[in-house]
């Protein structure tokens, strides 16, 4: 299918018209971050999509073209036929969905992905279909990014404990850590390198070895990264564009 669209405890296929092509069933509502393996590996077509209601990931295998799967699943005695079948759940984390993303890893040659939620974070290995490693508990993640720092792929998380740190995505250790002094909101690097780390008091700018070289007093809510900086929700409900430019 050219789309993947989720629904309550469903996901429907559509092709490049918007006709739905075929149905799957979901163990659960509150479907987020449908990925597909992409076109240039071996298991271009699979699914791997979170479920907010089991806290999972869930597996769907890719089958080639747009015809039937073969396969079909059983609700209440009536038998249907599934354009894709849910092959298993992985256990992964609750909360609202931060980050999910695939990733390249030397580590990790057949593939992974990166998920965040306000709970904690981790990095699949599509070949296992289980978690490399992954970092939960003594959480509460408002913002995550993906980047690099000192030349190692790392995720920038941080949350309501005013702590910016930076993972390695190849293991899940810390390398560095940063606290900005007020629940953080969001996260993201600029084009120079900066670190850029939005709290409900204001803006920081931290440069590359994560010194404070400047500060912007801003009441807000959330901010969400834009190329250049941030989109920054105040408390009044408006909205506010806000632009690193050095």
């Amino acid at each position: 299918g050219s789309l993947v669209v989720g629904g309550y405890a469903i996901l429907l296929f559509l092709n490049a018209e918007g006709e739905i092509i075929g149905h799957s069933f979901s163990d659960g509502p509150w479907n987020y971050n449908i990925l597909v393996a992409p076109e240039s590996r071996a298991d271009r077509g699979d699914l791997y999509v979170r479920c907010g209601w089991n806290h999972g990931i869930q597996y769907y295998q890719g089958v080639p073209g747009a015809g039937p799967s073969g396969e079909s699943h059983s609700f209440g005695g009536f038998i249907q036929p599934m354009f894709r079948m849910l092959k298993r759940v992985i256990p992964f984390l609750n909360g609202r969905s931060l980050a999910a993303a695939w990733i390249d890893l030397p580590e990790c040659p057949e593939g992974a992905l990166f998920s965040a939620t306000e709970l904690g974070c981790g990095v699949l290995s599509t070949q296992k279909k289980d978690w490399r490693w992954k970092l939960e508990g003594g959480m509460s993640l408002y913002a995550c990014t993906l980047g690099q720092l000192d030349a190692q792929a790392v995720a920038f998380t941080a949350g309501a404990d005013g702590f910016v740190t930076a993972v390695n995505l190849a293991d899940g250790h810390v390398l560095r850590s940063y606290h900005a002094g007020d629940p953080v909101v969001g996260v993201c690097r600029s084009i120079n390198g900066d670190l850029l780390v939005a709290t409900r008091t204001g803006v920081q700018v931290l440069d590359t070895a994560w010194q404070l070289r400047s500060r912007l007093a801003r009441p807000l809510r959330r901010a969400l990264p834009t190329a250049t900086g941030f989109l920054i929700a105040r408390e009044d409900h408006t909205l506010e564009l806000l632009e690193i430019t050095s």
